[in-house]
C-alpha cells in the first residue's frame, strides 16, 4: 500500500509541475498574441493614413494637371521651363506615388506575417486542452 502511495504522490507531483509548465507556455504565448495584436493595430493605422495621403495625393495630381492644361499655349521662356522641369516633375511624381504603393504593400505583406504568425500556433488550444487534462488528472489523484 506503501507503494501505492508513493506513487500517487510522484504522479501529482508530475502533473502538477507539468500543468504549472504548460501554464506559463501559455501565459507567455498570450503575451505574444497581445503583442502582435497591438502590432498590427498600428500597422492597420498607418496604413490608412497613407492610404489616405496617396488617395489625397492623387487628387491633387489631377488638380494640378487640369491647371496645366491651361498653361499650355505659353511661349517662349515659359514653355522653356515648364518642358525642362515638367519631366523630372512627373518623375518624381510617379515616384512618390509609386513609393507610397510599395510602402501599403510592405505593411499589408507585415500583416499577413503577423497574422500567419499568430494563427500557426495553434498549439494554443493544445496546450489549453493539456492544462485541463492535467487539472482533471489531478483533481483524481487528490480524490483517490
Amino acid at each position: 500500500m506503501a507503494d501505492d502511495e508513493k506513487k500517487r504522490q510522484a504522479d501529482l507531483k508530475s502533473a502538477r509541475s507539468q500543468k504549472s509548465y504548460k501554464e506559463q507556455q501559455l501565459s507567455a504565448a498570450k503575451k505574444k498574441n497581445a503583442e502582435i495584436d497591438r502590432k498590427v493595430s498600428r500597422l492597420e493605422s498607418a496604413r490608412s493614413k497613407i492610404k489616405t495621403q496617396r488617395s489625397n495625393y492623387s487628387d491633387i495630381k489631377r488638380e494640378t494637371r487640369s491647371e496645366l492644361k491651361d498653361k499650355l499655349h505659353w511661349k517662349g521662356q515659359q514653355n522653356s521651363l515648364y518642358k525642362s522641369n515638367g519631366e523630372t516633375l512627373k518623375t518624381e511624381d510617379e515616384n512618390y506615388y509609386n513609393g507610397l504603393g510599395n510602402i501599403l504593400r510592405a505593411i499589408d505583406d507585415e500583416i499577413v506575417r503577423l497574422n500567419n504568425q499568430r494563427y500557426s500556433e495553434s498549439w494554443l488550444a493544445q496546450l489549453g486542452r493539456d492544462i485541463y487534462n492535467l487539472g482533471v488528472k489531478i483533481r483524481k489523484l487528490l480524490t483517490f
